[in-house]
């Protein structure tokens, strides 16, 4: 497996590569408010994923990921950089992750920007992200970070009792009793 078809695909990627050996947590499908009408007149807007770093030994920091699996979705971005810049801005680092490197051609990529394609089962940086001065993140921006989150570690839970149920019923049968 070396590219992704699908943004569940490429945000299981992003997680490993985010999560494994740093102190950063990952939260995909971040709203720009709560509720369905912002009161300052701004659409709502969904990003595909923010990382913040959590320990100060290891830098506090925003990075905002912009996931595109094919060419014509990276050029609507391009048309409509408003889009992103409802997130950008309070991201001290910005990342493009892509299935394929021709997806993005030379000159494409937004000053500052890093770019992560598929490799293998995970992701290469090939771009890296210019650190830049960020706006506080909004009070009801972080709420919605934190009920994703929530959600995310609820559905985690879930899953692992669900496997711990499914182990401890093939261990009864295998031993000849019964988890009843």
């Amino acid at each position: 497996m070396s590219n992704f078809k699908t943004e569940a695909e490429a945000i299981y990627r992003l997680r490993k590569h985010v999560q494994d050996g740093t102190a950063e947590i990952l939260v995909a499908g971040i709203r720009n408010q709560l509720g369905s009408a912002s009161p300052w007149g701004e659409p709502m807007r969904t990003a595909d994923a923010l990382s913040i770093g959590v320990y100060p030994s290891r830098e506090l920091m925003v990075s905002f990921y912009e996931v595109k699996c094919n060419r014509g979705d990276w050029l609507a971005e391009l048309k409509d950089p408003s889009k992103a810049a409802a997130f950008t801005r309070y991201a001290n680092f910005i990342w493009l992750v892509i299935p394929d490197r021709r997806m993005v051609h030379d000159g494409e990529l937004p000053e500052g920007w890093g770019l992560l394609v598929a490799y293998r089962d995970g992701l290469r940086r090939i771009t890296v992200a210019i650190r830049q001065e960020v706006e506080p993140m909004p009070l009801a921006m972080m709420a919605r970070m934190l009920v994703a989150d929530r959600a995310r570690t609820n559905e985690a839970i879930v899953r692992a009792v669900a496997i711990i149920k499914e182990g401890t019923q093939v261990l009864n049968e295998t031993k000849g009793g019964s988890d009843g």
